[in-house]
Order: C-alpha cells, then sequence, then structure tokens
C-alpha cells in the first residue's frame, strides 16, 4: 500500500508541475490544464485509480494512515504544491482500487479493460498476486469498479475479455478479440 500512495503522490505532483508550467511559463507543452486524464495498465492503472478516486482523507486504509502525515497526505509532497492534482477522467488497462467505497455520485468518468481470470490483477474483489505470489491485499478490480459505477450512476464504460491472462488483450488480433 506504501508504494501504491508513493505512486498516487508522483501522479499528483506530475498534474501539478503541468498546471504550474501553465501558470508560469508560458504552456511550453501545449496542454489544456482542464482536461487531464489519468490512466495506465497494471501497475500504472492502479496508480491512476487511487489517484483518481482515493481522494478524501478519511479513505485513507489504516495501515497508511500513521505514516500519511510524514508522507504528506494524500496530495503527497511530489512537484510544486499550490496547484490542483484533479483529473477529469480516469482509464484503466487491468487495474484494481482498494475500495470502490471512495467512488461516489458526481465523481470523475471511468473507463476500463480487464480479463476475467487474470492471473495477476484481479477483475473481480479478490487477492492480488506478485511474481504469481499471494499478497495479502484484497482489491476490487475493473469488473467490480464497472458494477460500483453503475450503481452509483457515475458515467463509466467496461469492455471484459474471457481470458486467463495478464494484459494479453494489448496483443490479440483485433479481428478476433471481440
Amino acid at each position: 500500500m506504501h508504494a501504491v500512495l508513493r505512486c498516487v503522490h508522483d501522479m499528483k505532483g506530475c498534474a501539478r508541475y503541468l498546471r504550474q508550467t501553465v501558470a508560469e511559463d508560458g504552456n511550453p507543452y501545449h496542454i489544456d490544464p482542464d482536461r487531464f486524464i489519468a490512466g495506465g495498465v497494471s501497475a500504472g492503472a492502479i496508480g491512476a485509480l487511487h489517484m483518481t478516486y482515493l481522494d478524501q482523507p478519511s479513505e485513507l486504509p489504516p495501515v497508511l494512515v500513521a505514516d500519511s502525515a510524514a508522507l504528506g497526505g494524500i496530495e503527497g509532497t511530489s512537484g510544486p504544491l499550490g496547484y490542483s492534482s484533479d483529473v477529469m477522467a480516469c482509464f484503466s488497462l487491468s487495474g484494481a482500487l482498494g475500495d470502490t467505497s471512495w467512488i461516489q455520485p458526481g465523481d470523475q468518468p471511468y473507463c476500463g479493460v480487464h480479463e476475467t481470470q487474470d492471473p495477476t490483477v484481479p477483475c473481480y474483489t479478490e487477492e492480488a498476486y506478485a511474481f504469481g505470489f499471494p499478497t495479502g491485499i484484497i482489491v476490487s478490480g475493473d469488473h467490480d469498479i464497472d458494477l460500483r459505477m453503475q450503481h452509483i450512476g457515475v458515467p463509466n464504460c467496461y469492455l471484459e475479455y474471457q481470458a486467463a491472462q495478464h494484459v494479453g488483450y494489448l496483443t490479440y488480433d483485433p479481428f478476433y478479440s471481440l
């Protein structure tokens, strides 16, 4: 969990940095600071989901509460402070979230893709694995994130593959994959 929180801190720091370049450096990257979307594949998707939906200090898992002040709380200390780290949407390719209850009505839209029998990051609410070893950490994959979104009315889209690989769909032949 500490690694996920530090990933979130870095992602939030990046969003703040990019917004600072717009405000102070004449927008050298030619970006729209109101149209950031967080997303990733596997661990990157886990980071993006947590960056987007773990947004209240009260949602921090108990194992992180004691260290959260030293680590900068939910926002962290990466990147320039004083700029927003918010994103307008989130996409997840084989990602998972620590708790779907963190997703609330009015939260950012979401798009996800996952394989039903993913041996690494579960598609449903199950234990995550690392290099084939159980981690003891229960997470909710894209299928159950989609269910939560539907249940509370947050705009979303989800594509599920009946397969037993981790991000195998990235190499599927598009003609035969649907």
